[in-house]
């Protein structure tokens, strides 16, 4: 059975949609201990990206962590096919206790966001405000903070 094994700090940062995960967020897709993803801390994302016209019908507040899933997929693996959005429908259904057929609009989402390229962007505001916080909560010098944009998350070198 899908289930997140983690309940991680985030910080969303003012003004915006965006969070940064302050801890590794694990995901066991079903029972075998080979099976558990992870999403690195310093994940930056701007979270579950459903329409305002459908959040009447799907709420994104009740599924943050598999927004995260669904960025880290998204970067590092092809996402598009049956196995990482089946992954991500999974888990929607684990976090957002949501009945299948909302689970399943969600899945349809994620095939044709992916399909037409739909992809955020981190405005600079954002990510320099979003550098500042991970360096004072992480307790080092906003230096030592670098953004790896292709993966979308800071990294303290």
């Amino acid at each position: 059975m899908a289930k997140f094994l983690d309940s991680p700090s985030i910080v969303e940062l003012a003004g915006s949609d965006w969070q940064i995960l302050l801890e590794p967020v694990r995901f066991q897709y079903c029972d075998d201990p080979a099976t558990i993803w992870t999403v690195p801390a310093g994940k930056l994302t701007d979270g579950p990206s459903v329409p305002m016209y459908l959040r009447w019908l799907i709420n994104p507040a009740k599924f943050p962590l598999s927004g995260y899933l669904h960025d880290d997929l998204r970067v590092r693996w092809t996402t598009g096919n049956a196995a990482t959005d089946g992954m991500l429908r999974d888990a929607v259904m684990a976090e957002g206790h949501m009945k299948s057929w909302q689970a399943y609009l969600v899945y349809l989402g994620v095939r044709v966001g992916t399909h037409t390229g739909f992809k955020s962007i981190v405005p600079t505001d954002v990510l320099d405000q979003a550098i500042s916080e991970y360096a004072r909560r992480k307790k080092v010098p906003a230096s030592r903070i670098e953004f790896d944009e292709k993966h979308s998350e800071l990294i303290i070198v």
